[in-house]
């Protein structure tokens, strides 16, 4: 029986060691009366789970530890997120690096519950250049805040990109000293087009990449990060 409906609350902010010790009593009889420590039990409140310390009374372990979870809400995928989701799965990447052509390999996976998506990206060849893009959600339904790692280090504060959902996809702005880099990936017929386009200090703007994204099977492929 679901504890909130033997004592008839709804705020877990309300539930003390003793409701525990007897709602496990409820559902676990053959723990002895003695065996839950309920003045001493040490309650842990996060407003998503409780834990209590439970102490067999005879033969067993000296404590088992037990989590209790408790009113933990329904997470929804925030609309800034759900435009990244579309990315999940492995891609074969062809197109231009700085007019160069560029061929390499792509994952996109959830972490943490779907509260971070990250996009791994190498390229082929003898001296593989690799990225690791993380993105998470903004402040603003629509918005999407991310960090670009990648193999040529730097520092941290550029790696830092905002930007949000537009139509078919969403954009990232990265700030470096020289130059604002904009990523924008574009839903296709095929998969995504990815978009680097560099603006200078005097607001020159020049094409950095250009590359398409194709589903492909993820079998083989390998990440260093």
């Amino acid at each position: 029986m679901p504890l909130f409906n033997i004592f008839q609350i709804a705020d877990i902010g309300a539930i003390t060691a003793d409701m525990l010790c007897v709602w496990f009593r409820v559902e676990y009889p053959g723990i002895a009366e003695e065996s839950c420590r309920s003045a001493n039990a040490p309650l842990r409140s996060s407003g998503h789970a409780a834990s209590l310390l439970l102490k067999p009374s005879r033969g067993a372990l000296n404590m088992i530890p037990v989590l209790l979870i408790l009113a933990t809400p329904a997470y929804t995928l925030p609309p800034g997120l759900s435009g990244v989701a579309g990315l999940k799965g492995c891609w074969r990447v062809t197109g231009k690096t700085l007019g160069e052509d560029t061929s390499a390999i792509a994952r996109g996976q959830w972490h943490l519950g779907a509260r971070y998506f990250n996009l791994q990206l190498r390229t082929n060849g003898s001296d593989p250049y690799e990225a690791s893009i993380t993105y998470g959600a903004g402040d603003q339904p629509r918005a999407i805040g991310s960090v670009f790692l990648d193999t040529t280090g730097g520092l941290y504060e550029p790696s830092l990109g905002l930007g949000e959902l537009e139509q078919n996809g969403f954009f990232q702005r990265y700030q470096f000293s020289g130059a604002v880099y904009v990523n924008r990936f574009v839903r296709s017929d095929y998969g995504w087009r990815w978009t680097i386009t560099e603006q200078s200090q005097d607001k020159t703007t020049s094409v950095f990449a250009d590359y398409h994204l194709r589903s492909v099977s993820c079998r083989g492929m390998r990440f260093d990060y």
